[in-house]
């Protein structure tokens, strides 16, 4: 339906510290969206198609730092999305952490609970 995009999973996903409540991160690559506007107007085309496919309308932040749109899938066990666009560091630094998981069997362990440490404090999402 975007021509020329490929979607690139980020996040805990992509690095190897996907827990079960794990939403799932999404960028959306398209080399044409270059400016905030052209990234706006391809986030509410990705939410047109997914409304087309799934008749579920995912809610747009455009106002946010690094615009997104929040899908909560309705099917059951389906993971909520969080999908930008071209969100290439986000993209590389979870490369990064997926390398150092790999690298050391205690560095998994460390992040998780680190993650839960901030979720229980209500800072683990600034």
């Amino acid at each position: 339906e975007i021509t020329g995009c490929r979607v690139v999973p980020f996040g805990s996903a992509a690095s190897g510290l996907w827990l079960a409540d794990s939403d799932l991160d999404l960028s959306v690559e398209l080399p044409s969206a270059s400016d905030r506007i052209e990234v706006k107007r391809t986030l509410k085309r990705v939410g047109a198609v997914i409304h087309r496919f799934t008749g579920e309308r995912p809610e747009p932040r455009l106002q946010a730092r690094i615009p997104i749109l929040r899908w909560e899938p309705e099917r059951p066990g389906a993971p909520h999305c969080d999908i930008s666009v071209n969100n290439s560091l986000a993209v590389v630094n979870s490369q990064l952490v997926g390398a150092y998981v790999t690298a050391d069997e205690r560095v998994r362990p460390l992040v998780v609970a680190l993650k839960a440490w901030a979720r229980a404090r209500g800072i683990n999402d600034r």
